[in-house]
Formats: structure tokens, C-alpha cells, sequence
């Protein structure tokens, strides 16, 4: 599927990459990816200043009235990352009004639900969703939305982002783990919670902002194993959205987790690892922890070490596959779960957060000192009174 979110993270991947091997042509890849993804993913009604999903990014081609806050986190992380390395002041406006998009579209408390539909929000009014509370801790689908609510708040101290930022991350940090939504595995939900737990560390260095972060990479790291991999877990049969296949006759048939039982020697890069390289990056920086740099490291030598090779089959050289099996030391795939093979991988989930990672760790930087070169003055008093003050 041509999707937004891959559009975003693969303009952050080229334009990081491009600034750090001074690669002209790559940094042209980033502009013009940047700029297809909000020409492409916000027609109709998202180009509508009086329309309540004014803003949003649809989530695929295939799908175009279908919004998932974590896909437009992603795309907006990625955006902005590749706007501020490009000094590319064009999208600048849009990046804000797609953090509003979906700001406003949250609740009081900071959740917004696994997905939305368009149909569903002309016909309720982003108010709705703006003064409901719905809770909904299930860091996979809430939590990178907030790192983006927290980036706008430095900014530009607008109160509300930060207050329901917190609000969510304080309901998902006292519901661990018993309450926890898992979509593959538990272990990805750990992974995600750490970008916005760094970030608040950088809006808000308070004492319990400071604990939660070191809690929830201690968790993410009980499972980090001695060449750097990051095993996978499984939670609670009972709130996982993918769990355990139960019986043979839905064996290959769904979505499933890489693994049978907890202790299997697999590591994801398509939910997990990538996800947790950047969030360790972002708290070692924060934090500058001894053993937050450790975790970084260790994972990037892992992840350098199982990145693919082939003179043959130049479309996968340099990439990396879903899975690796690190005690046969092999790529790995799950017979229960279906349309992942020990060959397939993503554009933009496994290979861009991995690549910007380990650029940024050759930098000795973060997203969150990249970024803050965006500035958003200009823009956010209008952005502001459209979309929040009406």
C-alpha cells in the first residue's frame, strides 16, 4: 500500500543521511517526499479550514478517510525532522496544523483512540472528541502522538499540550502493565513509551518525570540479551489487540506475534527494536545516563550486525527483515503470522528509524536537538486561532 506515515520517516532516513555524507541527491529525495506527503495525504476535507479533520493526514491511498494517531505521529516526526536538516520552511505551517489536527481530535485526558474515521468525525465535530475522555492506554496507538504534543509546547508554551500530554502519560505509566493494550507483543509497548517519557524529561525535569523514563527503560531492558537484541515478550492474553494463535484452524490467517512463548530468542525491527533504538537515543541524550548510552550502543552494534548483505538481490542489500533468531543467529518469521515472511521488510517503520538512529548516534545528536531548529513563530498565532479558538 502507498501509505503517509512510510512518506515522512523515509524523508527523515534520506535527509539526515544527506547532511551527514553531504549527499545532495539524497537531500533532494527528502524535499520531494516531504513534499508529496502533504500534497498527496491531505486532499478534500483535510485542505478545508472549516472542516473538523482540517489538518490530518489520511493514512493510505487504500484507505484515505482512515486516521491513526500514531501513523500521523510518525509521518509528523519524520517531517519535521527532514524540514529542520533541508532549513525547508515551506511545510512549516502544515507540520503544526497536523499536530492540531490531532491534538484537537484527542480527549482530556490525551488519548484518541486506536483510529478514526473521517465519516465519523464531520458527522460528531472535533469538540466532541476535544471535551470527551476516553482512556485508552495503549502506547503502540497513543503514545508518539504526545512526544509531538510536547515538541509543540516548547515551542510554544501553549499549556493545553502539555497538560494532555501528561494526562496520558501519567494514566498509562499508573496502569502498567495489568491495564496495558499490547498489539504484537507487550515488549513493543514498552519500546514506544520511551520517545514522549524523554521528551517530558526535556519540557518538565521534574524528579517523578526523571523516574518514570529510567522505570520504563529498566522494563524495555530486562529483556536486552548480551549481543545487544531486545527480546520479545508476550503480555496479558486477555488485552492483546494480536495474541497467541489459539487454534489451528487460525493458524497463518491473522496478524500474529513472532513467538510462541516468552523466552523465545527473537527480536522484532518491525514493532520493537527500531522503535526502541530511537526512544533509547532520545533518553541517553535527555538523561546523558551511563546506562542509557550502554543500551543504545549495544543495541546499534547488534543491529549493525544483522543488517542484510547481498550482491545478488540489490533491492534488500542494506536493508533489514522483520525478524532475527539471535541464538541461531539467523532471520526469522512465524508460520501463525500472516504476510510476513523471514524475507519481508518495511520501507518505513524497520529501515528509517534504524538508519536516522545510527545517523544520529554519528552526529552525537537526537531528533529532539535536530528539530528544535524548526521554528514555528511565524506560523502558530494563525494556526492557533483557526483551529483551536473558533
Amino acid at each position: 500500500w502507498l501509505r503517509n506515515d512510510v512518506q515522512g520517516e523515509s524523508a527523515m532516513a534520506f535527509s539526515l543521511v544527506g547532511k551527514l555524507l553531504d549527499r545532495k541527491d539524497y537531500l533532494r529525495v527528502a524535499k520531494n517526499l516531504n513534499n508529496f506527503s502533504f500534497d498527496r495525504f491531505r486532499q478534500g476535507t483535510r485542505n478545508d479550514p472549516n472542516s473538523p479533520t482540517y489538518g490530518l493526514l489520511s493514512w493510505a491511498v487504500t484507505s484515505p478517510d482512515t486516521y491513526y494517531g500514531d501513523d500521523n505521529a510518525r509521518s509528523i516526526l519524520g517531517s519535521m525532522t527532514a524540514a529542520a536538516v533541508l532549513q525547508d520552511t515551506c511545510l512549516n505551517k502544515k507540520i503544526i496544523e497536523c499536530i492540531i489536527g490531532n491534538f484537537r481530535t484527542s480527549g482530556k485526558n490525551g488519548f484518541r483512540g486506536d483510529r478514526l474515521e473521517d465519516a465519523d468525525i464531520q458527522r460528531n465535530g472535533w469538540k466532541h472528541y476535544f471535551e470527551g475522555d476516553k482512556i485508552n492506554p495503549h502506547p503502540h496507538f497513543e503514545s508518539w502522538i504526545w512526544a509531538c504534543y510536547l515538541w509543540l509546547y516548547a515551542e510554544t508554551h501553549y499549556e493545553p499540550l502539555l497538560e494532555r500530554a501528561k494526562n496520558g502519560i501519567r494514566i498509562t505509566m499508573e496502569s502498567y502493565p495489568s491495564k496495558w493494550g499490547w498489539t504484537n507483543g507487550i515488549q513493543q509497548e514498552k519500546a514506544r513509551m520511551i520517545l514522549p517519557l524523554a521528551w517530558l524529561v526535556r519540557v518538565e525535569p521534574t524528579d517523578e518525570n526523571k523516574k518514570w523514563l529510567n522505570f520504563m527503560v529498566d522494563e524495555l531492558l530486562k529483556n536486552q540479551v548480551e549481543c545487544g537484541a531486545i527480546r520479545e515478550e508476550l503480555g496479558d492474553p486477555n488485552a492483546g489487540m494480536f495474541g497467541k494463535t489459539k487454534s489451528n484452524a487460525d493458524y497463518g490467517k491473522h496478524e500474529a506475534p513472532l513467538i510462541s512463548r516468552n523466552g523465545d530468542p527473537v527480536a522484532d525491527m518491525l514493532y520493537t527494536s527500531n522503535f526502541a533504538f530511537i526512544g533509547l537515543n532520545e533518553a541517553a541524550k535527555a538523561t546523558s545516563d551511563p546506562k542509557h548510552i550502554e543500551a543504545v550502543n549495544r543495541l546499534s552494534d547488534f543491529l549493525t550486525r544483522i543488517q542484510v548483505r547481498s550482491g545478488h538481490f540489490k533491492n534488500v542489500d542494506g536493508a533489514w527483515f522483520r525478524a532475527f533468531n539471535y541464538k541461531n543467529w539467523d532471520y526469522w518469521a512465524s508460520n501463525a503470522d500472516a504476510g510476513w515472511g523471514a524475507c519481508s521488510t518495511l520501507t518505513g517503520w524497520i529501515q528509517s528509524w534504524i538508519i536516522a538512529t545510527q545517523t544520529l548516534l554519528e552526529m552525537d545528536s537526537s531528533m529532539w536537538d535536530i528539530t528544535r531548529e524548526l521554528s514555528v513563530d511565524e506560523w502558530w498565532p494563525s494556526v492557533k486561532k483557526e483551529m483551536l479558538d473558533k
